[in-house]
């Protein structure tokens, strides 16, 4: 008999030798595994971590709910909460995720290489094979399929490969990486069907506002975070009065406000096209 660890070494190995008979390169592990935690320079986040339970669990410990999203800029801290709740959640931590009992978790790591649908499917197999899951036979199979099933299709085969499975948490970190309509069609079609044991964590990274260009729009460049934990963010250097200083300086002209009233209009007619809304208006 083949415990589960053997399962999941064999099912590695097997997907790793399709992917170089296909003259593809084998699989990295590394992008199995969620990141280390280095618990003494963590921040403890317990609201955030609640927040997240209770988006998980939903309405009540029996009904789950399907997807959890960390969207965020670069340097946000959006990979190190998600994998602090994930730990916590799964056994490898210690914040607790409420009254059911652990599940596995899945961890995969995307880049732009992943958008090749054969390589997408042999990753996220291997993902499930190291959370000690069986992915099933027709699964294994599409890593090397001469053609591709429709991807309703393909989701199809992952739900049922995961009906009977275990409480499961599937992460995909880095999404923003994928711009295949082929996976954005199939993570749309599992979202549908996925089983009620089984819950999508998706990690993307928020980058739209870089490409604004519009005179009424401030340009932003970089984020970063100073070495006490402060977040700030690079723009361009605009000289002149700020719209305080002049509110400051008494009434303003009808006219100029029109003007002001115009521009904040194109400003965010500039964003509202790349679905970035602003929050503060």
């Amino acid at each position: 008999m083949i415990s589960g660890a053997s399962l999941s070494q064999l099912g590695y190995i097997a997907v790793s030798m399709i992917l170089y008979n296909r003259r593809m390169d084998p699989l990295l592990k590394a992008k199995l595994y969620p990141p280390v935690l280095r618990s003494p320079s963590l921040v403890a986040r317990p609201r955030l971590l609640a927040r997240l339970n209770e988006g998980w669990l939903g309405a009540s410990d029996t009904v789950p709910r399907k997807l959890t999203l960390f969207c965020a800029p670069a340097g946000y801290g959006k990979t190190t909460l998600a994998t602090q709740w994930l730990y916590g959640i799964t056994g490898r931590g210690g914040h607790g995720g409420g009254a059911r009992s652990a599940p596995a978790l899945a961890w995969l790591t995307l880049d732009e290489a992943d958008n090749d649908p054969n390589r997408f499917i042999a990753y996220l197999t291997a993902a499930l094979g190291e959370a000690g899951l069986s992915s099933g036979r027709e699964l294994g199979a599409l890593g090397h399929a001469p053609q591709m099933p429709p991807p309703q299709s393909v989701a199809a085969i992952i739900c049922n490969a995961l009906d009977d499975a275990p409480p499961l948490l599937l992460a995909l970190d880095d999404y923003h990486h994928i711009h295949t309509p082929f996976i954005h069609d199939l993570i749309s079609h599992l979202l549908a069907h996925l089983p009620p044991t089984t819950h999508l964590v998706l990690l993307t990274r928020e980058e739209e506002i870089r490409d604004i260009r519009h005179d009424a729009v401030v340009r932003y460049s970089e984020n970063n975070r100073t070495a006490d934990g402060h977040v700030y963010l690079v723009m361009d250097f605009v000289d002149g009065p700020g719209l305080d200083q002049k509110l400051k300086q008494g009434p303003m002209d009808p006219s100029d406000l029109l003007t002001i009233c115009r521009r904040v209009c194109e400003g965010l007619e500039a964003a509202h096209v790349r679905n970035i809304v602003h929050r503060d208006l």
